[in-house]
């Protein structure tokens, strides 16, 4: 005789069974936490994200960007981008505003113009028309 358990059966009777008449799925799973994403790793993902955005660019500025390549970027690769060319024109640590607007602006211009157009040509055209509403894009300068 072997050294199994003894179940007691519905009807009653035993029966010498050494498996759980459980689902697979249960047993498998029971008392296993599922595997968490450590903020490391999607750390390094979304750093490998962004240095792969930027070799495609193949861009030394931000300004040297194609519409197709701002456009084929996620909406916060699209965000450093419009940050990188507000800082290239001078304002630095953009407020939330400015950039969300430039952001807005520039997905429009590149949605006009097409994916050749470039991101500096894009930046001009917002920049002129702030300037002909008469906003600025950083703090007033002296003796402005």
């Amino acid at each position: 005789m072997t050294n199994s358990p003894r179940v007691r059966a519905l009807d009653g009777r035993h029966s010498t069974r050494r498996y759980s008449t459980a689902p697979r799925s249960a047993l498998h799973n029971a008392g296993t936490p599922r595997r968490m994403r450590s903020p490391r790793r999607l750390l390094a993902v979304t750093v490998a994200v962004a240095a792969g955005a930027v070799l495609l660019a193949g861009c030394s500025d931000a300004s040297e960007t194609t519409c197709g390549d701002f456009l084929g970027q996620s909406t916060n690769d699209q965000k450093s981008t419009t940050t990188e060319l507000l800082e290239e024109r001078g304002t630095s640590n953009p407020p939330a505003m400015l950039l969300a607007a430039a952001q807005g602006s520039l997905a429009g211009y590149c949605n006009v113009e097409g994916d050749d157009a470039s991101l500096g040509d894009a930046m001009d055209a917002f920049s002129k028309t702030l300037d002909d509403i008469g906003a600025t894009t950083g703090p007033e300068q002296p003796g402005d």
